[in-house]
């Protein structure tokens, strides 16, 4: 019963008002019952609202969704893909050799920039790893040929694989909603 419902919210209260309707119709052909019709309309009356109560609520629920959708393709766009090229460039930076300490700059500044535009985007534990891993990238400058860069490499790989998670949650979360949406279209 609550499929039925769910599928056919619409027509069944659409068949209500009809059948409340004609039983109105039926009490105007006889004037002498004049307390019942306003009792009718005022059924009527709510019946309507009801109806349009329901279809607010579902207009309410779609545009819900559609925020959350762009908002999440907000964040692939702007933050997961730039930033996964920042990795990308974090790491050829610290691996080649001899360091260019301008281009590890240069990589510093825009990824400090990016946090600082898009960090609303990420959760806070996210974005405290990435700012350590900013500071690491920007203390390799100083390092000479034979330092380690382990630190370094654990935590670019783990933030890496942090970053990769909530990429494709976000997708998935996404493909969730479209799904969602084509079976209600």
């Amino acid at each position: 019963m609550k499929n039925v419902w769910k599928e056919n919210k619409s027509l069944i209260i659409l068949v209500f008002i009809g059948i409340l309707v004609l039983i109105s119709v039926y009490i105007l052909l006889y004037p002498e019952k004049d307390k019942i019709i306003q009792a009718e309309l005022i059924v009527i009356l709510v019946s309507i609202t009801l109806f349009y109560a329901i279809q607010t609520q579902r207009i309410v629920k779609e545009e819900k969704k559609k925020n959350t959708a762009d908002f999440w393709e907000k964040r692939l766009v702007e933050f997961y893909k730039p930033f996964i090229d920042k990795l990308n460039n974090m790491k050829d930076a610290v691996h080649k050799k001899p360091i260019n300490k301008d281009r590890i700059f240069e990589i510093y500044k825009n990824t400090t920039h990016l946090i600082w535009k898009r960090d609303y985007m990420i959760s806070e534990k996210t974005c405290k790893k990435i700012e350590k891993l900013n500071i690491l990238l920007f203390e390799t400058q100083n390092y000479g040929e034979g330092d380690s860069l382990k630190e370094f490499n654990d935590l670019e790989k783990e933030v890496r694989k942090i970053i990769l998670n909530e990429w494709n949650e976000t997708k998935d979360a996404l493909r969730k909603i479209y799904a969602i949406e084509k079976k209600e279209g």
